[in-house]
């Protein structure tokens, strides 16, 4: 892949063009090919905070708890550590909710087997919800308290920032884009990638601390506010124009 780039990138290579990266990770490793290479950081095209009103989740009972995972149903975005987490922590708190809303694409290498599609849509521990419409998806991440997204690797995950700025906590893997939605003051946890152990050990400890719940909500409000707001985005598109 890095000699991919590499001749990728060397057919642009020009004082006019600027490579956006949305993660800080994905801009050093290319920019370490490359000296050349004119690049810049800018996370995400922004999101309409006007669309998504900030609803501060509360914790009265913790086993009350209803966590989403909001992807395609994909091997990389972490579905399968998801579900064996869930079905884990299911019977040790059997009033926690799972969730699973996703499509199921069979043509897609990427996608699960027929065998673990039908094992989801079968079992009845865990809600799945099938395919949802984006127009849908505000009122689905209203709906829940926690999103959990264990990919292994993310460029920049729409449906987190969407869930943070919805007020949801979040617990993602500690991997390229994923990291950039935990903030300094903590509004979720980090788990190691292909570990449902750790998947299960963050839903324990979020338990465990259910009094500072609504602080993990409101910190990932301000996450969005602060660096992923659609106008704070934009100026940085337009500065960027502005050089060229």
């Amino acid at each position: 892949m890095k000699v991919f780039y590499r001749i990728a990138f060397s057919l642009f290579l020009d004082h006019k063009n600027i490579f956006i990266f949305q993660n800080e990770d994905d801009l050093s490793q290319i920019s370490s090919l490359s000296k050349k290479i004119n690049s810049a950081l800018i996370q995400g095209n922004g999101i309409d905070l006007n669309k998504y009103k900030f609803y501060r989740r509360f914790i009265t009972k913790g086993e009350g708890i209803k966590f989403l995972f909001a992807s395609k149903l994909e091997t990389a975005k972490g579905i399968n550590e998801y579900l064996n987490a869930a079905l884990s922590l299911k019977k040790t708190y059997p009033k926690l909710s799972f969730s699973i809303a996703g499509k199921w694409e069979p043509m897609n290498k990427r996608s699960i087997s027929l065998d673990q599609y039908e094992f989801i849509i079968k079992q009845n521990a865990i809600n799945y919800l099938g395919e949802v419409k984006h127009s849908e998806m505000i009122e689905l991440l209203y709906s829940h308290d926690v999103l959990i997204l264990p990919s292994y690797r993310e460029g920049l995950p729409l449906v987190a920032i969407e869930a943070a700025a919805s007020g949801m906590p979040l617990i993602l893997s500690k991997v390229p884009g994923c990291k950039s939605l935990i903030g300094e003051k903590k509004n979720g946890y980090l788990v190691e990638p292909c570990s449902s152990n750790s998947i299960v050990e963050s839903v324990e400890a979020l338990l465990r601390e259910q009094k500072d719940f609504s602080t993990l909500s409101i910190n990932s409000r301000q996450l969005i506010e602060e660096r992923f707001e659609i106008t704070k985005i934009t100026d940085q598109y337009l500065k960027l124009l502005a050089k060229s």
